[in-house]
């Protein structure tokens, strides 16, 4: 039952943040047209469609964060793809935008990947990992491999992007995703304990120490985005954000947390086929100008 509790937490909740962005982007437009300039932020909350929008967002945080407490970091990551595919489908129903064939494959291809995903996974033993738990992993070999690689692949990317300037933006996204994605893998211990003992949770100092963690890598998250997006192509910046965003989630589950026991041969493959297909929608989605357009005013 918590399984798809879960699920319906994970679904609500990368959906309705991204139908609150929408309503952002079509209160800062109503607001532009308004003032003939761009609006500023205290200028922002006087727009009861942008305050709506910011409201939205932030419900789909709180289920965002309820399904954490409930399913694994790699599954809920994953309806990412079907929160970003729902965008084309959001700016054509309130901002009149055009839905294009590519959207539409880029959807189908992000809600099969999931679904795939989903069903691989749903009798499979989850664990629920608490704060306490994380504390040891961390330390473990395994958590020492996993960062090492990370921090390898990050200094490759600046190393081979810093020499081909005109190509740093990618790096910018690169980046935002993996700030994006770990914050959503310290959430998981955090939204587990928090939901099992509140009173217990607050006393506890690394859970305030995780909370600083997450909030600090989202806002860095955002400010590096938009710096990725006035150094480099809007295309590249949103598709190596939402991959990374996605990718640093789901491995950090198999090889960081541990969440996966027992796991046979064929889920796995099963597993990897959906991966793989929500990336290919991903990959289709990164091109749509609405996706572009909302990441940028995001």
């Amino acid at each position: 039952m918590s399984f798809i509790l879960g699920i319906i937490y994970a679904f609500i909740g990368q959906s309705t943040i991204n139908f609150g962005f929408i309503l952002q982007k079509k209160g800062v437009k109503v607001l532009h047209q308004q003032l003939q300039e761009i609006p500023t932020t205290k200028r922002l909350f006087s727009n009861p469609i942008w305050v709506i929008g910011l409201v939205i967002t932030a419900s789909g945080g709180i289920f965002n964060f309820l399904a954490l407490s409930e399913i694994s970091v790699l599954i809920v990551q994953a309806f990412l793809a079907v929160g970003i595919a729902l965008i084309p489908i959001f700016a054509w129903f309130l901002l009149n935008e055009k839905v294009t064939s590519k959207d539409l494959l880029g959807l189908t291809f992000s809600i099969v990947g999931v679904i795939i995903l989903v069903v691989s996974l749903f009798s499979v033993t989850m664990l629920n990992i608490t704060i306490d738990t994380f504390s040891t992993r961390i330390f473990q070999l395994e958590s020492f491999v996993y960062h090492a690689v990370l921090f390898s692949f990050l200094v490759f990317m600046f190393g081979f992007f810093f020499k081909r300037k005109y190509r740093l933006g990618l790096f910018f996204g690169v980046l935002s995703g993996v700030c994006a994605g770990y914050a959503q893998v310290l959430t998981r211990p955090l939204a587990v304990n928090t939901l099992n003992d509140l009173f217990t949770t607050i006393k506890n100092p690394l859970s305030w120490l995780l909370g600083i963690m997450i909030i600090v890598l989202q806002v860095a998250s955002i400010i590096i985005m938009q710096d990725g997006f006035k150094k480099g192509n809007a295309t590249e910046v949103t598709l190596s954000y939402n991959v990374l965003a996605l990718l640093v989630p789901v491995t950090a589950s198999i090889l960081l947390l541990k969440e996966w026991v027992f796991m046979d041969l064929i889920p796995i493959v099963i597993a990897i086929i959906g991966i793989f297909i929500m990336l290919s929608g991903i990959f289709i989605l990164s091109e749509s100008s609405s996706i572009q357009e909302l990441y940028k005013e995001e």
